[in-house]
């Protein structure tokens, strides 16, 4: 049975946009049908992993996946050491607060140039190489996702299908927006990858006249709720049910404004599809 999930900060972002306190956005999620979250990592070094679970846990909210974000520096080994060392960590504390996935999301330093493309797939790929090695040690399934900027290589289905390929512990996160913003069809994506897919983050993006910071190819973007923008969500459902996939889809609004009312809105329609 598919099952609805949302990132948590955009639950949080209840707290701001309606003056929810932090439990009662939870019990407003709970309430649509969200029964998972989706756990930016920095969260636990602000609150325990296990502190962190055992509040959701009140509310009936479990946590599907953790996604670690971490920078990491490919202008020397030493430094492919510190970011991997630091992303061991994190995935360390998605074991400890119960996720099943850890999704692996390295991001280039500051001091990156284009012509350090191929130091930074061949640091990368080894930093996926060894996370995901890891996460079979530890008892905790490494994933990535389709990333949404061509310029990191994780982000085609070149690079997708090279890691499925040579990265043997590593599993498949899809995310349907990504793959619209970076300019892939995201039901062909849907497809080519669905044998490693063990979860999912559904989005949907449209062009807007004004300034957001969702800026890709020269066109801004913003993250209506799901249906309301240009993804194909519908087509790649319907290929999920027909295939039996009965794990967990997460929705994704990533927006300036309205997170969590959009959020509401797409769970709403989401439970009723499924």
């Amino acid at each position: 049975m598919i099952e609805l999930g949302a990132f948590y900060s955009q639950i949080e972002a209840g707290i701001k946009e309606k003056g929810f306190t932090l439990d009662e956005a939870l019990c407003e999620a709970k309430n649509h049908s969200i029964d998972w979250v989706d756990v930016n990592a920095d969260y636990f070094y602000k609150i325990p992993p296990k502190e962190f679970a055992q509040n959701l846990k009140k509310h009936g909210i479990g946590i599907s996946s953790v996604h670690g974000l971490t920078v990491c520096d490919v202008s020397s080994d030493e430094k492919i050491d510190e970011s991997i060392r630091c992303m061991k960590e994190q995935m360390e504390f998605a074991k400890m607060a119960g996720s099943k996935f850890f999704m692996i999301v390295p991001q280039p330093a500051q001091s990156y140039r284009e012509d350090m493309k191929g130091e930074l797939e061949e640091g990368f790929r080894r930093l996926f190489s060894e996370i995901a090695k890891y996460g079979k040690e530890i008892g905790i399934q490494a994933t990535v996702e389709n990333f949404s900027l061509t310029g990191l290589p994780y982000t085609s289905f070149d690079d997708i299908r090279w890691l499925m390929e040579n990265v043997p512990d590593l599993m498949y996160t899809y995310d349907s927006g990504n793959y619209t913003l970076a300019g892939f069809d995201e039901v062909h994506g849907a497809k080519m990858f669905y044998d490693k897919t063990v979860y999912a983050h559904f989005k949907d993006v449209e062009v807007v006249s004004e300034k957001t910071p969702f800026l890709y190819d020269g066109l801004y973007y913003d993250g209506p709720a799901l249906d309301d923008g240009i993804v194909k969500n519908n087509e790649v459902l319907e290929f999920f049910k027909e295939k039996g996939y009965g794990g967990i889809i997460t929705i994704e609004i990533c927006s300036a404004n309205n997170e969590f009312e959009k959020l509401m809105i797409s769970a709403d329609r989401y439970i009723e599809k499924i």
